[in-house]
């Protein structure tokens, strides 16, 4: 299995104006988009329909002849995140059929909640395989006829159901905050939340650089991938983590390889490699310890500062983003556990 972070094909990517997204990637990269199932965060809409949502910050819809020779190499991609919503459902319709037409299969959205949470099966060399995706920072409109999976009931409803069957169950989890290389403490007991909920495998991100791994005998959580196509540079989101899996019976079993995306100013990416590499991975290393020693709280609270500000601030980015309509939209999916978090913890 091979999984990266942030697939974003809209904006200044799209810009650059290759007929075709492969261009963007290093032959030595390009190679390494090769297994028995390879999976990634579709953060884009693929298409030309739709209307922007006024309470997304950003608007990302990718070429369909630009993007396809490059999501073909994907076996399934999750659309649940912040920027699945960016044109309505109109756009929505569009990707997800499109997504079909090319056979890439999408988890993470549906008609209903259930739906939402139904994942991909894969049976590969007697290895059942269930690929899920959540998220808890969805944003699409609130008379949406989509509903976007996240963590809970629903999800590790079916978990348990497929677990029980012998299925290794994976989630792609888009949550966390931006630009900060330390998970919050809220994202730390959120991941281990659904790790006991049965999932083996989570591929965190949302966060948009690095973060590290945590490693237990019920599963490994990778905190987050970073951005794998992005058309950002600064404040480390210029590196992204690739994995290459080769899974075994059970967790203890499985061997991941960790490779280092570099993406350049033109957003060109290539692999580390010699003492680049090493510098990177040291730094990967250090992030995850930290994360096993609960040290990665504090150096998150000292980045964040007052969570009040933190929140006000928030709100006044989508106040100048969409006005009235988006910060009601943000109020709108304030739901218990983040309410929880805000109130209650620090």
């Amino acid at each position: 299995m091979v999984a990266v972070g942030d697939i974003m094909l809209g904006r200044g990517v799209r810009r650059t104006g290759v007929p075709d997204a492969t261009e963007l990637v290093a032959p030595d990269l390009l190679g390494r988009l090769d297994g028995d199932i390879v999976t990634g965060n579709l953060e884009c809409l693929i298409g030309f329909r739709g209307t922007p949502n006024p309470a997304s910050h950003s608007h990302f819809q990718g070429d369909p002849e630009m993007a396809r020779p490059l999501l073909e190499l994907f076996d399934v991609v999750s659309v649940a995140n912040n920027h699945f919503g960016d044109f309505g459902d109109d756009a929505v319709d569009e990707t997800l059929d499109w997504l079909d037409k090319i056979g890439v299969r999408h988890v993470g959205i549906g008609n209903s909640a259930e739906a939402a949470a139904d994942p991909a099966i894969f049976h590969i060399a007697e290895r059942k395989i269930a690929i899920f995706g959540a998220t808890t920072v969805g944003n699409l409109p609130a008379n949406s006829r989509y509903v976007m999976a996240t963590p809970g009931r629903d999800l590790y409803r079916r978990v348990e159901d497929l677990s029980g069957k012998g299925y290794r169950c994976i989630l792609h989890l888009h949550a966390g905050g931006g630009d900060v290389c330390h998970p919050a403490p809220s994202i730390r007991r959120l991941m281990s939340e659904v790790r006991q909920a049965g999932f083996s495998l989570v591929f965190g991100h949302h966060p948009h650089v690095a973060q590290g791994v945590d490693k237990a005998a019920s599963g490994v959580v990778f905190f987050s991938l970073g951005d794998f196509v992005f058309d950002k540079l600064e404040d480390g989101r210029d590196q992204a983590l690739a994995l290459t899996i080769a899974m075994g019976a059970t967790v203890s079993e499985d061997k991941i390889e960790v490779d280092i995306v570099q993406r350049g100013g033109d957003l060109r990416l290539s692999l580390l490699s010699g003492s680049s590499k090493e510098i990177a991975l040291r730094r990967f290393h250090d992030l995850s310890r930290e994360i096993s020693s609960g040290a990665s709280d504090t150096l998150y609270l000292e980045w964040r500062g007052s969570k009040w500000k933190r929140f006000l601030q928030s709100i006044r980015a989508d106040w100048k983003a969409g006005g009235l309509g988006a910060v009601a939209a943000k109020v709108q999916r304030i739901d218990a556990r983040k309410l929880t978090d805000l109130l209650f913890r620090r």
